[in-house]
């Protein structure tokens, strides 16, 4: 019988011709063995499970971005129906449809509904949409928060009966590449007023990151209704602004706002306000884009700056429009962002000033100090405004609050005029 050659002195049956070497290995050793054979084995199974993960990953299409939109129109309110907003609503819908959004629509919502249309929208966004949301109807501010009514609020708890604004925007922080709000509610609310609550909206607070929030009128402040339209003056421009191609988020709310505008013979302006949403279009332009130049948006930065010194408002708006159109990013950008609804009011504030419409010109240099409080120039124009419109108790005010930031020489100018309203009181 012919022995394997390492099988030399072995005498068990498996060193026989034909036996596999290793079987006539030690023990010990062939446990190795086995245990690296064994270990191969799984390597090979593990990197089978990866590269099979892997081509999954590769083979799944990266989240097509969309853009999703919650419409709500309230009007059979009791107390205090409306006429406009379930039409304005429906306006707005159509506009937002064609331009590419998928739509969730509800007319004269409860409470109720109104929290399951928003549990429904916030459940189809995606991270990389985005999401809008437009309310015509009642909100009223408590304790400068804000509150969207439904229908069914009646008389009794008012925020009982209704959603927070805070709430939607916190539930669509992080759910969405950006967030869009607009409320065609500034209205004075009958149970509110009773109530003596201010009237208006109050101004937004913390808002998220990427955020655009527009309201029809500015915080405090209240819409005039005009019955003999069937859409609010605010909801009717918005919808076929929104319809014009190649318009940013900006273009859109300034050529809206210069419409109520004109339409209004500025008892009404809309007001917005917006932490860092990047452009948007409803529209795109069409072709290719410029890229955008750096240098060119820090020239027109420096040089919307020398106009709003001047007091050239138009000049120095159109300037960080066209900033904002091309998108620099960064600091630049953020810049341009917070200066533009200041540089408005203060543009507005002065058209009324001129034509001697004092109360009208107060609301513009109020809103230009509550979007740029450190303006101490505009908080004089608004003491002065409040001044020839004969309201000295809210001059009065103003300039104490100038007066409280502490030395500086618009405190010493703040005190001065406080001096003289005490002695002439």
């Amino acid at each position: 019988m012919r022995r394997s050659p390492g099988c030399r002195g072995a005498r068990t049956p498996a060193c026989r011709v034909g036996t596999l070497a290793d079987a006539c290995q030690p023990k010990a050793q062939k446990r190795r063995v086995e245990t690296r054979r064994g270990t191969q084995e799984c390597v090979r199974h593990v990197s089978l499970v990866a590269c099979l993960a892997l081509l999954a990953i590769a083979g799944t299409p990266p989240a097509t971005a969309k853009n999703v939109a919650l419409v709500i129109g309230n009007q059979s309110y009791a107390p205090g129906p409306l006429k406009s907003p379930a039409g304005d609503a429906r306006l707005v819908e159509r506009a937002l449809r064609d331009a590419g959004f998928a739509t969730i629509l509800r007319e004269n919502a409860g409470q109720a509904e109104l929290l399951a249309a928003e549990s429904e929208f916030v459940n189809r966004l995606e991270p990389v949409d985005t999401a809008l949301v437009f309310f015509a109807g009642y909100a009223v501010a408590v304790e400068d928060e804000n509150f969207l009514l439904g229908v069914d609020s009646g008389a009794g708890n008012i925020q009982a009966k209704a959603v927070p604004l805070s709430e939607i925007l916190e539930r669509l922080r992080g759910r969405a590449a950006r967030s869009v709000v607009i409320l065609d509610a500034s209205r004075m609310y009958i149970v509110a007023a009773q109530r003596g609550l201010k009237p208006g909206l109050a101004m937004p607070r913390n808002l998220p990151p990427e955020t655009w929030m527009a309201f029809a009128a500015g915080p405090g402040q209240v819409a005039p209704d005009n019955l003999r339209l069937d859409n609010s003056s605010f909801s009717k421009a918005l919808a076929e602004t929104i319809a014009q191609p190649g318009l940013t988020l900006e273009e859109v709310f300034s050529r809206t706002r210069a419409r109520v505008l004109g339409e209004t013979e500025s008892q009404q302006a809309p007001w917005w306000t917006s932490t860092g949403t990047r452009n948007f279009y409803f529209h795109p332009p069409e072709g290719p884009q410029p890229r955008t130049d750096a240098a060119a948006s820090a020239r027109s930065m420096e040089t919307a700056r020398q106009s709003e010194r001047r007091e050239d408002w138009d000049t120095a708006i159109d300037l960080l429009i066209r900033v904002l159109k091309s998108a620099p990013g960064g600091e630049t950008e953020s810049v341009a962002r917070h200066m533009l609804p200041y540089l408005m009011e203060r543009r507005d504030g002065d058209l009324r000033y001129r034509v001697m419409d004092f109360n009208g010109a107060a609301m513009f240099y109020g809103q230009a100090v509550a979007a740029q409080p450190s303006a101490v120039d505009a908080a004089f124009r608004l003491a002065d405004a409040y001044l020839l419109a004969g309201r000295v108790p809210d001059a009065i005010r103003v300039l104490q609050a100038v007066r409280a930031r502490g030395p500086s020489p618009a405190a010493e100018k703040a005190a001065a005029m406080l001096e003289k309203l005490a002695a002439v009181r």
